[in-house]
């Protein structure tokens, strides 16, 4: 080729190579000047989540480093077409073989599971908290019932699912710790077995796309602790089963952005003893008007269902159960027997709750994550019958408020 036209290849080259790096230098710098410019989201519809917002600059904050943390963490959250961006790595992720993306298993059959990890000495401390909370009403109040209800982890139940050679904790080892380490007054419930046996069965146990049991999985559950205490629990057959949504994508799907994953169907049951029952809901701070009132959008003072239709519209349809985790929620039932549970509760009592309108006339759920208040007090002012600690297994072991069960006792 003469040298003038390998100079012209040559000069189109530089001039091809300059307007790409151009172009790129553009495009970032417009995405920088569209986070700079755009408003800040306060939380994300799709992970159902806060989101982390610009950090407050101090000398104390920048010189501790913390400032920078945190502002890593806001651009990371508020970074442009963030939720875009995540679900095309997490598809690159599954097509490459990848068994997690580290927030969830990509288990088999479509389903999803949380990634949890497990503090075993935490576990220990929540068994003394428990303990000790129980031992002092016990002592004060001898004819109130105790147990505590460990809800198994999805893929503790559904263990076959899970990816091949996918680490999980001991899961078993920690539910005989809490059962071996509870006081004796205190009977301990773990429906992994009725659990097991249904989901193998192919019952919908648990949902694919969303950590909690499923309205049949808490069926189960209420069946053991019904017998464990003694109780005949209601005929599953005296219900009637409806499906409210099938277009639910939980928690689990929010953390692994798989396109192809089928929406999981909410079912309920219901029965003339949920008919007039009355939902209310108190602060996280008695006496204290206007103290926060936990994940929900119910309003002290009003009166509600045992469901929330209207959250069926959104992205968690999970919270259709009483309409979410609240601080305390009070729930009068159509059953004129005068007698009072009182449930220490997570959201896997939320869908649990509608099996108990039966057995008892008023039901007392508090959130200790949104509680601060003295627990005595129910004992004293409602006449607690029976006190039950419902929880999620991986809350059990990790949960870190557990103390407050025993604020205001004494």
């Amino acid at each position: 080729m003469p040298l003038l036209g390998r100079e012209v290849v040559s000069l189109e080259g530089r001039i091809r190579d300059k307007a790409l790096a151009a172009l790129f230098m553009a495009a970032l710098a417009g995405f920088c000047l569209w986070g700079l410019l755009a408003p800040d989201k306060a939380e994300s519809a799709t992970e159902n989540r806060r989101l982390a917002q610009a950090p407050a600059l101090s000398a104390r904050a920048l010189f501790s480093g913390r400032f920078m943390e945190d502002f890593e963490s806001y651009a990371s959250e508020q970074f442009p077409l963030r939720d875009a961006w995540t679900g095309l790595a997490d598809v690159a992720g599954f097509a490459a073989g990848k068994g997690d993306n580290g927030r969830a298993y990509y288990g088999k059959e479509g389903r999803l599971f949380q990634m949890d990890s497990f503090d075993f000495r935490q576990l220990d401390r929540n068994i003394g908290h428990i303990n000790a909370f129980f031992g002092e009403m016990s002592e004060k109040y001898p004819k109130v019932r105790l147990a505590a209800l460990a809800a198994p982890s999805a893929w503790n139940v559904e263990g076959a699912l899970l990816p091949d050679f996918a680490p999980v904790p001991d899961e078993r080892a920690a539910l005989e710790r809490m059962r071996d380490g509870l006081a004796g007054g205190v009977v301990f419930i773990d429906p992994s077995e009725s659990l097991a046996g249904a989901a193998a069965e192919g019952e919908e146990a648990y949902f694919r796309t969303d950590h909690h049991w499923t309205a049949d999985g808490a069926y189960l559950a209420y069946r053991d602790w019904s017998e464990a205490m003694g109780r005949r629990a209601r005929e599953k057959e005296s219900f009637e089963r409806a499906v409210a949504s099938e277009s639910f994508l939980g928690s689990t799907d929010s953390k692994a952005r798989l396109p192809w994953t089928r929406p999981d169907r909410v079912a309920a049951y219901f029965d003339e003893a949920q008919t007039g029952a009355e939902v209310t809901v108190e602060s996280g701070a008695p006496g204290k008007p206007g103290a926060p009132l936990g994940d929900g959008l119910r309003q002290e003072g009003r009166v509600y269902g045992l469901y929330d239709y209207g959250r069926l519209s959104g992205k968690d349809k999970y919270a259709f159960f009483l309409g979410g985790n609240y601080p305390v929620a009070r729930v009068r039932t159509g059953a004129a027997n005068g007698r009072t549970l009182l449930v220490l509760k997570d959201s896997f009592a939320n869908c649990f709750a509608p099996f108990l309108c039966g057995d008892f006339e008023e039901v007392i759920l508090v959130d200790l994550r949104y509680y601060n208040g003295g627990l005595e007090r129910f004992f004293e002012e409602d006449g607690v019958d029976e006190a039950l600690a419902l929880y999620g297994a991986e809350r059990l072991v990790n949960e870190r408020n557990f103390y407050r069960m025993r604020m205001g006792a004494g």
